[in-house]
């Protein structure tokens, strides 16, 4: 379902670096793309963040867009991109 495109943002869409976020970002790529549904993903994004917790913040048919909120109040986004309908062919 999940491409392992990730791409980590702050509300003005400046991209921010995968492991200021996360323990292993390489692992987070695997793991996100073995994941068949948007819980799965959720659970393993949460596993693998230092100190946020993630919530679905939007779902499309191109990705589905985390939101996390630190302690300062500075928003995260993690856009987590899907498989193409030609791509499953």
């Amino acid at each position: 379902m999940y491409t392992g495109k990730l791409a980590l943002t702050n509300p003005n869409s400046t991209p921010l670096a995968l492991q200021n976020d996360f323990n292993d970002a390489f692992g987070l790529h695997e793991d996100i793309e073995f994941s068949d549904t948007t819980e799965e993903m959720l659970e393993a994004v949460n596993s693998r963040s230092f100190y946020r917790k993630w919530k679905i913040a939007r779902e499309t048919s191109r990705y589905t867009r985390l939101e996390s909120v630190d302690i300062l109040g500075n928003v995260h986004y993690l856009l987590v991109y899907k498989e193409a309908d030609h791509d499953k062919a």
